[in-house]
């Protein structure tokens, strides 16, 4: 199997079968915020609020995620 075959193999294999959904309702930060954000779908209530503190907190943004 040569480097072009290998590769091709790789691409196919990685790719999500599935998209993801993420259903947020109340107060979403931090690592919840990081879970909604690398869904293909996000449904909020009207109530919900969304944050991240890393800044205020001295963090780095992807420590928490």
């Amino acid at each position: 199997m040569g480097d072009a075959a290998s590769i091709r193999l790789d691409r196919q294999d990685s790719r999500p079968t599935t998209s993801g959904r993420a259903a947020c309702q109340g107060v979403t930060i931090g690592g919840g915020l990081g879970l909604a954000l690398v869904c293909d779908f996000r449904f909020a209530s009207p109530e919900s609020r969304f944050g991240a503190p890393f800044a205020t907190l001295g963090m780095h943004p992807g420590s928490g995620i």
